[in-house]
């Protein structure tokens, strides 16, 4: 009798990952990558599939942020977690929307109220928002901040 040895994957899987492990043997064409929760909504694709990957349960806000600050990460998901009515709403995830490079005016104007102007400036100086966008939310935070008296 053949002794099994024990492997993270189903039986009948060991043998196909382990052949594409070493490029052994026809290549496997349906094998897809598939995204899982835990790699966050920046590597589903669609804009309904992310969504729905905002709305999973098992999802953490360290994992939007991971997602959000990703260079790879599409203006579409910038857009829905700047959207969304559970994630948009939490500082820490405002603050990483505020580093990315797609984030909208509007919504960069409307997160920069939150922040005393010391720190929006310390956040803008790690960001990839465009020049002019980062002009303005400093122009706007020292015109709505009250002139500190000695």
């Amino acid at each position: 009798m053949r002794e099994r040895r024990w492997t993270p994957q189903p039986p009948g899987l060991a043998g196909r990952s382990r052949r594409r492990e070493h490029g052994a043997g026809r290549p496997d064409r349906n094998f897809r990558p598939r995204p899982h929760a835990a790699d966050g909504p920046a590597l589903l694709y669609g804009w309904h599939t992310v969504k729905a990957a905002l709305e999973n349960p098992r999802l953490t806000e360290a994992l939007v942020i991971n997602s959000v600050l990703r260079p790879a990460a599409s203006a579409a998901l910038v857009h829905a977690v700047a959207q969304h009515a559970k994630w948009s709403c939490r500082r820490e995830i405002r603050a990483a929307l505020l580093r990315t490079e797609h984030l909208s005016l509007a919504r960069a104007l409307e997160f920069s109220r939150e922040f005393p102007p010391p720190m929006l400036h310390e956040l803008l100086t790690s960001s990839r928002l465009p020049t002019q966008i980062k002009d303005q939310l400093l122009r706007e935070s020292q015109a709505s901040s009250p002139p500190t008296s000695c």
